[in-house]
């Protein structure tokens, strides 16, 4: 019985260790995202942004964590684009703009629903 409980005791310590040391990575890590943020985006390594939002998919609270999250895929975005050669942002641009530029037009009503309406239909 004695070791019985001894066992039971050594592992319920090895648990609440796993669980500190998994609350340590999701405190390290929501810290790290907390600092890209804040950063220069000329400072920010991009392969580690991107490998810090990979883990934080499984060790973050998605709904906690949204804020943070978002701010620092933003950032990601930011650091990618500052990144890339002026010709290649240059090609992006005017691919954006000119896809918005080509964007077709709402339809028109059909000639069937602007039927003119008599005094007596406005009236009812």
């Amino acid at each position: 019985d004695v070791t019985e409980a001894e066992q039971v005791f050594d592992h319920m310590r090895q648990e609440r260790r796993n669980n500190e040391r998994q609350q340590a990575k999701r405190s390290k890590l929501a810290s790290a995202l907390a600092k890209i943020s804040r950063q220069p985006v000329a400072d920010i390594n991009i392969t580690a942004v991107r490998v810090s939002l990979e883990l934080a998919k499984t060790l973050l609270p998605q709904k906690e964590h949204q804020k943070l999250l978002r701010e620092a895929r933003a950032t990601l975005r930011e650091a990618e684009w500052h990144a890339m050669s002026r010709q290649e942002r240059l090609e992006r641009a005017s691919i954006n703009a000119g896809r918005d530029a080509c964007k077709q037009p709402p339809p028109q009503p059909n000639a069937f629903t602007c039927q003119p309406y008599t005094d007596d239909d406005l009236l009812k």
